[in-house]
């Protein structure tokens, strides 16, 4: 397949905002769909803004109609995120820039140095360096923390 390399400047193409910068995005294949506001990036994704990579299967842009700013980000199928030394495994991953959330859900593995956390569901706040990390299936919330 021929990989498509983006360097996708949100300053070229849409409203500036107070956390719009560069996002660099790789994929096999890229799907623009100017009328429904959306980009869609298939088959081995990798993107990368500031310090947060994301690895997927599948990414998905969301704009906002009235203003075209980035409304939401959407990772799915096999998402790996790491910002610094924390590297997180899940099913899919959603990032709200305008608020800088990102929750990921399904199998989530958390590991930071020695220390991993296996839970259902985490929400990072970006902005409050805050982490909520919550069970809903039968299993709960297992953390294992190494005291160096």
């Amino acid at each position: 397949m021929i990989r498509i390399a983006l360097n996708f400047l949100l300053l070229l193409f849409y409203s500036t905002t107070s956390y719009s910068s560069e996002i660099n995005i790789l994929s096999d294949i890229l799907e623009v769909d100017k009328k429904n506001k959306d980009t869609v990036f298939i088959g081995n994704v990798y993107a990368i803004h500031n310090d947060l990579e994301i690895w997927s299967d599948k990414v998905t842009i969301f704009f906002r109609d009235e203003s075209d700013e980035i409304k939401e980000i959407v990772a799915k199928t096999k998402v790996k995120i790491k910002k610094g030394d924390m590297v997180a495994l899940g099913n899919t991953a959603n990032y709200k820039p305008s608020k800088n959330i990102l929750t990921i859900n399904g199998n989530v593995k958390v590991q930071e140095k020695d220390n991993i956390i296996n839970c259902d569901e985490l929400v990072l706040d970006l902005n409050k360096s805050t982490s909520i990390m919550s069970s809903y299936s039968s299993n709960r919330v297992n953390a294992i923390i190494i005291n160096n």
